[in-house]
């Protein structure tokens, strides 16, 4: 039996909001199986009309007209399958994903006492049958759901990580080794097998790998544009992790992990805006974005020094 894992990040870029690294992780004893053909009858890779999941690269789900339904219909009956529970509270749905509360984020003002519930669109009933349907599919295709993991980056964190890492791209790959740790700890006997989206275009991991992995064997399978391959022997067991260009198009996994990101990403987003829109009457919401958000700057930020909010804690400084 091997466990995959796909990792991927949503909101790496932006100005505003967290950055949120994911992983979605299935039991398997075939290692090459395509998850979008094995669970054809209950998964689509986009948006079906007849009730099976959209699981694909969040960027073509998600857009703020549609809402958060479709990264809710991708993420959550999966991670209803490890026992999430149905409603849940935002609170306990970020510790659900990344840790117990002792592990404490900085807890931001927009996320106290949030006044938010999971699902927040898809009745719960449609998220109970539907999750039914996909339990019965990945037994029938002797697949398990292991695990889901996340950290959550929130501008503090984000910039504190930088300074410490030296850049955003070494941030990110702490993050994602944070990720690991977590699920070699959790499955210490199995082989792991990561597919993991490329970080912005890098070819050669070896460095941050061996730093993560100190001195365990590392060899390099493949380094290429689109796709750089390492193999670990972790005390007996394998490692193998596969950095994919358009990964979210090439692995199931990735694609599921895009989506839980980006679903807890805009989230915490919801919750950032109404915070300010209920200071700032008749704010326009953001996305966090270039331009945009520094329109939405200029307008919380005499409401913010009010509110004794430091910069640091609103914005990213890279």
């Amino acid at each position: 039996m091997a466990i995959l894992i796909g990792i991927d990040e949503a909101g790496y870029g932006p100005h505003l909001g967290p950055m949120v690294v994911s992983a979605a992780a299935c039991a398997t004893s075939d290692p090459d199986v395509d998850l979008w053909e094995a669970l054809r009858d209950v998964v689509s890779r986009r948006p079906a009309k007849d009730g099976r999941i959209p699981v694909a690269d969040s960027k073509r789900l998600y857009h703020p007209e549609l809402g958060l339904r479709p990264l809710e219909e991708a993420a959550l009956p999966f991670l209803c399958c490890l026992g999430l529970p149905r409603p849940v509270g935002f609170e306990s749905f970020c510790n659900f994903l990344t840790g117990p509360p002792g592990e404490k984020r900085t807890v931001a003002p927009w996320y106290q006492n949030a006044p938010l519930m999971v699902p927040t669109v898809v009745p719960i009933e449609d998220l109970t049958r539907t999750t039914h349907r996909l339990r019965m599919s990945l037994a029938h295709a002797g697949i398990t759901i292991a695990a889901a993991r996340s950290r959550m980056a929130d501008p503090d964190a984000f910039n504190a990580g930088v300074r410490q890492t030296g850049n955003k791209s070494e941030f990110l790959f702490a993050c994602f080794g944070e990720i690991v740790g977590d699920i070699r700890r959790a499955f210490p006997g199995d082989d792991l097998v990561f597919f993991v989206g490329k970080h912005g275009g890098k070819t050669f991991y070896q460095r941050n790998l061996q730093s993560l992995f100190l001195s365990r064997p590392l060899s390099v399978e493949r380094e290429t544009r689109r796709q750089s391959t390492y193999r670990i022997d972790d005390e007996g067991r394998a490692i193998t992790i596969h950095f994919l260009m358009d990964g979210e198009d090439r692995h199931f996994l990735i694609a599921l992990a895009s989506c839980v990101s980006k679903y807890l990403r805009e989230l915490g987003m919801s919750l950032f805006n109404r915070y300010w829109q209920q200071h700032v009457p008749g704010l326009r919401p953001t996305a966090g974005y270039g331009t945009d958000a520094r329109r939405f700057l200029r307008a919380i930020r005499s409401h913010a020094a009010a509110l004794r909010i430091g910069e640091e804690t609103l914005v990213r400084g890279c």
